[in-house]
């Protein structure tokens, strides 16, 4: 698989950035921060959703108040 670093997934229904992938295992923050919620996700475990997120995102309260 190529490597994901920096892309949006999903994963167990939220959308993270991947910040590393290594081995086949990824470590997953938030979108607009820095914390990491995962480490050592299977990379099999996420799905590439950079244009549903920013779909979502775009119909947003917070996005139409900016």
């Amino acid at each position: 698989m190529k490597n994901l670093k920096g892309s949006i997934v999903k994963h167990m229904g939220g959308f993270y950035r991947v910040t590393s992938h290594r081995a086949q295992k990824v470590n997953l923050a938030g979108v607009f921060g820095g914390r990491i919620y995962y480490k050592g996700v299977s990379e099999f475990d996420v799905v590439e959703a950079e244009a549903e997120f920013y779909d979502q995102w775009s119909r947003s309260e917070t996005y139409m108040c900016m």
